[in-house]
């Protein structure tokens, strides 16, 4: 595969229309502060089309590989929490300062700003966690579940704050993808 940001830049090129995402960023494999660059310097080149998508990365045979920690289930949660309060801050126009036990940043800031208020998608479809940081922190949720899980997986979303007008559109983009009847 090809890194996927240096490609979605040269398409921003020679593209003007079509949105410039990750389906799932695995979030271990960037600093997130760089990750925030990276995604609004994409914005910027593409004039506004970048999405980013971000989830906490599930291939440990690739983090072996390319000698990244993997890290465990816990870890590479926590990981992505962290890393979603910086880059949704810096995205934001934040200043930004976390003191986590993964990640520190003081004051950072990111500028140039990303032209559009770009998406960040999150991945996943556990119900605890991620759907927790998708009402937190997302935009959009990358939601993985068959068809007859859907409906317990849009509750534990509202059950996680999301505004039942938000899960209106996720229910109605779902019922018009899925075959079996979601309710």
């Amino acid at each position: 595969m090809l890194e996927c940001y240096t490609l979605h830049a040269a398409l921003a090129r020679e593209t003007s229309t079509v949105r410039l995402s990750a389906l799932v960023t695995r979030n271990t494999y960037r600093n997130p502060a760089l990750l925030a660059k990276i995604a609004t310097t994409l914005d910027i080149v593409s004039g506004g089309r970048a999405q980013l998508g971000i989830g906490a990365g599930w291939f440990e045979l690739e983090h072996d590989a390319f000698g990244i920690e993997f890290g465990t289930f816990t870890d590479r949660f926590e990981t992505l929490e962290e890393s979603l309060q910086i880059i949704v801050g810096l995205s934001r126009g934040e200043r930004v300062t976390l003191d986590g036990d993964r990640y520190g940043v003081k004051d950072a800031i990111n500028s140039p700003a990303p032209v559009s208020r770009f998406p960040v998608m999150i991945g996943g479809g556990g119900e605890r966690k991620t759907l927790r940081m998708v009402a937190q922190y997302g935009d959009e949720s990358n939601l993985i579940a068959e068809a007859t899980d859907l409906p317990r997986k849009l509750d534990a979303l509202a059950a996680h704050g999301r505004s039942p007008e938000w899960l209106g559109s996720i229910l109605r983009t779902a019922r018009n993808q899925c075959r079996e009847p979601v309710r």
